[in-house]
């Protein structure tokens, strides 16, 4: 039996003054989030850290959820530059096509850009051809 996970690491920068609006932010997301899936699901882990917020999942990383909260804290700090970050699917066993990632980019007063690897390659030529 194989295992496939969805993993990312990135860190959403801080200045000093931000940490506390910062809190009160993942803690409202995650309540969010808590009470609006089926299962109570928090798709990542948000660590406030001295120099910002640590996003991460070793195992299942839920990127629509770190979407959902990276936009509520570009929103409420009022950053205007962009945030990207980056996911990877890997599998414990060498399953054909059973890795790949993704990333986004999150920018305030815009629409979220998501990529995934997999779409974009298979997709090259026919982009090309028009």
């Amino acid at each position: 039996m194989a295992n496939n996970y969805c993993e990312s690491s990135s860190m959403f920068s801080l200045k000093k003054n931000e940490i506390t609006t910062a809190r009160k932010i993942i803690k409202e997301v995650e309540e969010q989030l808590e009470n609006d899936t089926a299962e109570g699901y928090v798709g990542f882990l948000a660590i406030i850290e001295a120099d910002g917020v640590w996003i991460r999942a070793e195992e299942n990383i839920n990127a629509e959820h770190v979407e959902i909260l990276v936009r509520r804290l570009i929103d409420g700090l009022k950053r205007d530059e962009p945030f990207a970050f980056s996911w990877a699917y890997t599998c414990s066993k060498l399953r054909i096509n059973e890795f790949g990632g993704g990333a986004c980019s999150i920018k305030r007063g815009e629409e979220t850009f998501w990529v995934d690897a997999m779409l974009e390659a298979e997709n090259h030529f026919e982009k090309k051809e028009n």
